[in-house]
């Protein structure tokens, strides 16, 4: 379960007494005029911390005893929920938890204002991770929550929170130089850019990233075409270095074509590389026939997730070395288009590095 679904699942937690959130609102945004008493402050905050251990431990008891019977919650999309409603939402959530769901609760940013009697408003930040899958998701709210001391104990009455958008990634836009982005419209999908965070060696690599649209049937790659010339009658190896993050399938790929016909290709369709990886290095090895025009290097990255790739190295190898062809995907109906593919002007790969910057 995906953090926006379990938002979702308890109306995006959205509980609301609107009275008591315009008393927190003016006060927060005062400074604070209705002072808490510290020990009320401190008991309510562990009350709070206590509850997310609770969901963590997937102890239904005592979720279902701190919110109150009489609280009720508030959704824009299906108006007024009652506190069974809201209960009710948790004992799915605990399904999840218990099913093998991992979540984890950080808290920060506390300020507390007094309701009058045993009442107390909190606003904090809340930061939930997830870590049920390789990569873990995070979701920041910010929340505030009205809590009553009945009898001795904390009780949530109301619960208001709005997420927090995650910061912009600083990333340097623009392909890296000498390389292009396959055309297909799939490929508008990912974003590729030079990275300078994330690198295998020297100050930046390359990143493939899944960025919005349909992921069922999407595919980008970073792509350079060279002259066969000083390749023909010879094997060559293309190798790099790739680094995945939730990806679905990435690789390393390389392709010879002749005038009319794919000669030689391989994808790694057979070995595609998925989910979390950190830095391996990848080969693949291919014969460059004497009636070759153009041979074409470069990464793939498909569906949803993160390719990054560095160090890419192509050079000639003895014929010991077993290739890896897996055959030409493509049939007659490419012929045309593979002939009027025009000769490359480069005799050999540039910037395998990723070092020279971005095309302007």
């Amino acid at each position: 379960m995906k953090l926006r679904q379990l938002a979702e699942q308890h109306c995006l937690v959205t509980l609301m007494l609107t009275a008591l959130l315009v008393i927190s609102t003016r006060t927060f945004a005062q400074g604070g005029n209705n002072t808490v008493d510290p020990i009320l402050a401190a008991e309510a905050e562990q009350a709070i911390r206590n509850f997310s251990d609770a969901i963590s431990r997937g102890d239904g008891t005592q979720i279902d005893s701190f919110i109150a019977n009489d609280g009720f919650a508030y959704d824009s999309a299906v108006g007024y929920v009652s506190a069974k409603t809201f209960k009710s939402s948790w004992t799915y959530i605990l399904t999840l938890v218990k099913s093998g769901s991992k979540y984890s609760y950080e808290f920060s940013d506390f300020k507390f204002a007094a309701t009058g009697g045993d009442g107390v408003v909190a606003n904090y930040l809340l930061l939930i991770t997830d870590s049920s899958t390789g990569t873990p998701e995070k979701l920041t709210l910010r929340v505030t929550d009205v809590l009553v001391k009945r009898a001795g104990k904390w009780q949530l009455l109301v619960e208001h929170t709005s997420t927090v958008p995650t910061p912009a990634e600083q990333i340097i836009a623009g392909l890296p130089t000498g390389w292009r982005r396959n055309t297909s419209a799939a490929a508008n999908n990912y974003l590729i850019t030079v990275d300078t965070a994330t690198k295998h060696s020297g100050g930046s690599s390359a990143s493939i990233k899944f960025g919005c649209g349909d992921s069922s049937d999407s595919w980008a790659a970073l792509t350079q075409s060279i002259a066969a010339d000083d390749y023909r009658g010879k094997r060559i190896r293309l190798s790099g270095w790739l680094k995945t993050a939730d990806a679905a399938g990435a690789s390393l790929w390389m392709r010879v074509d002749g005038e009319r016909d794919t000669l030689a290709f391989d994808n790694m369709d057979n070995r595609l590389i998925s989910g979390t990886t950190d830095w391996k290095p990848y080969t693949i090895v291919l014969d460059v026939p004497l009636e070759a025009k153009n041979i074409f290097v470069g990464v793939l990255s498909r569906g949803r997730g993160q390719t990054w790739a560095d160090d890419l190295k192509l050079d000639v190898v003895d014929n010991n070395v077993a290739h890896t062809n897996i055959g030409t995907p493509y049939g007659k109906e490419d012929q045309t288009s593979i002939a009027k593919t025009p000769k490359a002007t480069n005799k050999h790969p540039v910037n395998l590095g990723f070092e020279e910057g971005v095309v302007p």
